[in-house]
């Protein structure tokens, strides 16, 4: 998820993801709730997020449209390291979420989106929470800007 990061899930251990993607300080236009920026996400089989970093300002509202571009179910949940955690072992013990307004499944070849709101919390990200996914690495961060 974050460097640094890393913590026991079930009988797995979830590592810390790599950086890659945005460069520091971007420039774009900041996403409202009325015209929210568009950010594409490829959910793919080798267990990762293309972008696997992705800049958003405090306050933005994003419309995360994601592409399961492989033949394995995903998902794209947001939320906190706690959240994000608490899911996980939902999901390793046999537990199926729906869509919420925090997480989309996604199966092979699907583009949904998921519009989402940040607030100034930093310790924030992405994950597939899939059985054997998220241990596996397949998580992103966001750098939120102030």
């Amino acid at each position: 998820m974050w460097p640094g990061w890393t913590t026991t899930i079930g009988f797995g251990l979830v590592a810390a993801v790599a950086v890659a993607g945005c460069a520091p300080n971007a420039s774009f236009t900041p996403g409202t709730k009325e015209t929210p920026r568009t950010v594409t996400v490829s959910a793919l089989d080798s267990l990762a997020f293309d972008p696997a970093r992705i800049q958003v300002r405090a306050g933005e509202t994003v419309r995360f449209v994601v592409t399961n571009e492989g033949v394995l179910e995903h998902e794209f949940a947001i939320g906190s390291r706690e959240e994000l955690q608490e899911h996980a072992l939902t999901m390793t013990h046999g537990g199926m979420r729906t869509d919420t307004s925090t997480e989309i499944r996604v199966i092979p070849g699907q583009t949904k989106e998921l519009v989402f709101t940040f607030g100034s919390a930093t310790d924030i990200g992405y994950g597939c929470m899939v059985p054997g996914h998220f241990p596996a690495g397949m998580s992103g961060s966001f750098d939120i800007l102030q």
